[in-house]
C-alpha cells in the first residue's frame, strides 16, 4: 500500500544513511457523512534517504511555510507507537509544485500539490 504523507517535520533524526522524521496529524479533515472521526495526534515516522532530506532541510530552514511531501509503504510501528512510513520520494511543496507552465512538478503528485493546504496532511 502506498502512502502520501504531507507535513512539517517535528524533529529529524539522523540514523547511518536514513534520516527519521516525526510528525503527527493534529487536524482531522472534513470527510464524507457516514465516516467515522480518526483519532487526531496520530504519529507518523517517515524515514527518508539522507540525500533527499539534505535537499528538504534546506527548503524547509528557508520557508517556515513549507512542507515536507513524502510516499512509500506504510507499516504499523510498535517501536514508534505509529505508523512508519519508508519514503520511496520525498521533497517539499515549495520544489514540487506544479510550474506556472501547466507542467507537474518533480513529485508524482504535482497536480495534487497546487491545490495542497498549509498544515499536516496524511493521505492514502
Amino acid at each position: 500500500m502506498k502512502i502520501t504523507v504531507i507535513g512539517r517535520p517535528g524533529a529529524a533524526v539522523e540514523q547511518g544513511q536514513a534520516v527519521a522524521l516525526a510528525l503527527v496529524s493534529e487536524k482531522v479533515p472534513d470527510l464524507p457523512k457516514g465516516l467515522p472521526e480518526p483519532p487526531a495526534g496520530t504519529r507518523y515516522t517517515v524515514v527518508v534517504v539522507r540525500k533527499q532530506w539534505t535537499k528538504m532541510a534546506e527548503a524547509l530552514t528557508a520557508d517556515p511555510a513549507d512542507a515536507a511531501i513524502s510516499e512509500g509503504y506504510a507499516a504499523l510501528d510498535s517501536c514508534v507507537e505509529g505508523i512508519s512510513v519508508y519514503a520511496t520520494s520525498s521533497c517539499c511543496a515549495t520544489c514540487c509544485a506544479p510550474s506556472r507552465d501547466g507542467g507537474q512538478g518533480r513529485h508524482a503528485n504535482g497536480a495534487a500539490l497546487g491545490r495542497m493546504k498549509r498544515g499536516s496532511d496524511v493521505r492514502q
